[in-house]
């Protein structure tokens, strides 16, 4: 098993000076590429992303973030109450006390996901939100990860990490249960990436079939036209950004 930092000692007393702190290990990647590192630790769970960073529109970005196996979903639907307190206090628990010097910062994990176009009524209440929700999909998902996989593209890389928010003062766990799961985590991980891609995975294929027969909710003219309008109203200094767009429905 690859070497797991910090010893228990040292995170034992950090645990009981109720204090968060990072579990990891540095794993080989020589025959991984983010992308099967990613199929081997999710599989096809739900709630786990891989971000990869481009720079320059042609080479790849430092790091490639993969996480996975949230033990929290935050979800928004539209709600009366603002939800954007109860995010903002998500994000506080997840702020790590020791965090080590040698791994890239994102370790830490956080809350991941997106808040969509009608969460700006939240934070701006003038904004009307008068528009049906026809979707019902929800205004913003969040995921905290218990477990990251960091590809530091420069130093070739692999940091496997478990943000442990638990302490004494938080959790009835005690430090040996926290600690030891947080090893398993890393250990299964270890494990899935040494493995093969199942082959399943490699060879899905979608369901969709070609030609696609689809809706639209603009015709041309229409969609032409909003256009326009969006544009007047740019000019008489109404606006200063707006996305037109149509919905596409097969």
């Amino acid at each position: 098993m690859s070497q797991i930092y910090p010893a228990f000692s040292d995170f034992e007393n950090h645990y009981n000076n109720d204090e968060t702190q990072i579990v990891y290990c540095k794993h080989s990647a020589d025959f991984d590429t983010a992308l099967s590192a990613y199929y081997k630790l999710t599989g096809d769970a739900p709630y786990s992303f891989l971000l990869e960073s481009v720079e320059g529109g042609a080479h790849i970005g430092r790091y490639s973030i993969i996480a996975c196996k949230p033990d929290l979903i935050w979800q928004v639907n539209q709600d009366k109450e603002n939800p954007i307190t109860d995010l903002r206090e998500h994000i506080k628990q997840c702020h790590i006390s020791k965090m080590p010097s040698d791994i890239p910062s994102v370790c830490a994990g956080g809350m991941f996901g997106y808040l969509g176009y009608e969460m700006v009524h939240y934070f701006e209440p003038t904004v009307p939100n008068e528009n049906d929700d026809a979707l019902e999909i929800p205004e913003g998902v969040m995921m905290r990860p218990k477990l990251l996989a960091v590809f530091d593209n420069v130093k070739h890389e692999l940091t496997i990490a478990v943000p442990v928010l638990n302490n004494t003062s938080n959790s009835s766990l005690s430090a040996k249960a926290a600690y030891d799961e947080a090893q398993a985590l890393i250990q299964e991980a270890i494990n899935n990436l040494n493995a093969p891609i199942n082959d399943q995975l490699k060879n899905s294929k979608t369901s969709l079939s070609l030609p696609l027969k689809t809706k639209r909710n603009f015709t041309d003219e229409e969609f032409r036209k909003l256009v326009s309008d969006a544009k007047e109203h740019i000019y008489a200094g109404d606006i200063f950004q707006i996305v037109p767009s149509q919905r596409f429905r097969s």
